[in-house]
């Protein structure tokens, strides 16, 4: 198991998929209504903010220790 803080700042859509336990198009969606807030680092390069999965996840702040699978 791995402490969400531990996870990278920056997720690739891939790991997010995992973490949400949902498929691509779901965490495109979750993007494109806002939901999830992403970075764009060159070309089609996108990456999902832990922070905003913190947020869609309703876990607690930076700094609680909290499990994921």
């Amino acid at each position: 198991m791995k402490q969400f803080n531990a996870l990278p700042l920056l997720l690739r859509v891939g790991a997010v998929t995992q973490l949400l336990k949902a498929g691509k198009s779901t965490v495109y969606r979750l993007i494109d209504t806002g939901k999830l807030d992403i970075v764009e680092s060159g070309g089609a390069h996108k990456r999902v903010t832990r922070e905003s999965v913190r947020r869609y996840l309703k876990l607690p702040p930076e700094g609680a220790l909290v499990e994921v699978l």
